[in-house]
């Protein structure tokens, strides 16, 4: 794609302090889940490149409950530093949640919401996932013009980080780069990235 830029290799952090949601005792290392994750973007397109070790593939609660089992799921905020007295989701805060394949449901599904929309793959995102020795690997094109559109050089963005583990039929951890659980509603500890 023309006019790539790495914002930068972002979160690979598989340390047990670093599980803020559900039961750590679960996690048995890195083997058992950990990632490392590149940023890039260019004026299309921001666009996310997982490779996530995952001993065991679990399944979702249902079929269009992309947060219930194995994937990731990405907070982001094009104007983090509008309104700080406000924690909750403003119209320029986007949460993507990206549910991987799994036997029960063999199709990716990705869920983009934020206060103008709240949909289901749709047709522009771009979305490739794919089997590994030791878990997936996932590349996610997200259109600027659902994250609020193209932030300007030098703008600092909210972005958080978190991986879904699954080794049932329920998410049992969740990896998170700089936030916390409540991600979801909240913005305030969304960690930072500076477009260059």
């Amino acid at each position: 794609m023309p006019g790539l830029n790495i914002l930068q290799p972002a979160p690979n952090d598989s340390r047990k302090e670093r599980i803020k949601n559900g039961n750590s005792s679960l996690w048995s290392g890195s083997n058992d889940l950990s990632a490392s994750v590149f940023l890039e973007y260019n004026e299309k397109y921001f666009l996310v490149k997982a490779v996530v070790r995952d001993d065991t593939r679990g399944e979702r609660s249902g079929k269009m409950q992309a947060f219930s089992g194995d994937g990731i799921e990405l907070f982001i905020d094009t104007a983090i530093n509008s309104n700080l007295a406000n924690n909750s989701y403003d119209v320029l805060t986007t949460q993507v949640v990206l549910g991987v394949p799994t036997s029960d449901f063999p199709e990716p599904l990705c869920t983009i919401k934020n206060l103008r929309m709240n949909t289901n793959n749709p047709p522009d995102l771009r979305i490739v996932v794919e089997n590994t020795a030791t878990g997936y690997s996932a590349f996610l094109a997200i259109p600027w013009n659902y994250l609020g559109g193209l932030p300007a050089s030098g703008q600092i963005i909210g972005f958080d980080l978190a991986l879904n583990d699954s080794d049932s039929k329920a998410c049992e951890i969740q990896m998170i780069w700089s936030g916390e659980k409540n991600n979801w509603q909240q913005r305030v500890k969304f960690g930072r990235l500076k477009i260059k």
